[in-house]
């Protein structure tokens, strides 16, 4: 969840808390460097990094690596936004993701996202059958699903 976020109601929060743990997520961290590839110049003689997977048609390189006697895998994403720039986004996680874990995380970070700019409101009333529904109860097979539905008010009547 974002910092000072007030507009996550408690359940949402706890449905993508649980999503989060159960695939072992920790944190990510965002900025104009490939922040992990800085990280192991600094201090690679300490951590052994080994490169798991590279996805160059998606931006993104998983790595492996020991910290503290655990292993920890970080998914680093860029996205080049100007000629010479680059935005880096990193997640780590406790245990090794699939590509669907990986894409999941990004659809919870959309979501957490949308709500906090109100792109999607938790509770809402469906545009076409005025019910009030919370998006986590609005049909929706999937994560994106939900997200889909809960941005367009549609609660799968």
């Amino acid at each position: 969840m974002w910092k000072n976020d007030t507009k996550t109601d408690e359940r949402t929060k706890k449905y993508l808390s649980k999503i989060k743990n159960n695939i072992g997520y920790m944190g990510c961290n965002s900025g104009e460097e490939l922040f992990f590839a800085d990280v192991v110049k600094k201090i690679g003689e300490e951590i052994n990094v080994k490169e798991v997977r590279h996805n160059a048609a998606e931006n993104e390189t998983l790595y492996e690596y020991v910290i503290d006697g655990k292993k920890r895998y970080c998914l680093e994403k860029w996205i080049r936004y100007d000629i010479d720039g680059i935005n880096c986004t990193t997640y780590i996680f406790t245990k090794k993701p699939s590509q669907k874990d990986c894409n999941t995380i990004l659809i919870i970070e959309s979501i957490e996202l949308d709500i906090v700019f109100a792109r999607l409101h938790p509770t809402y009333t469906c545009w076409e059958c005025s019910h009030t529904t919370h998006w986590l109860d609005n049909g929706g097979e999937t994560l994106e699903e939900k997200q889909s539905r809960a941005q367009d008010d549609y609660c799968g009547c």
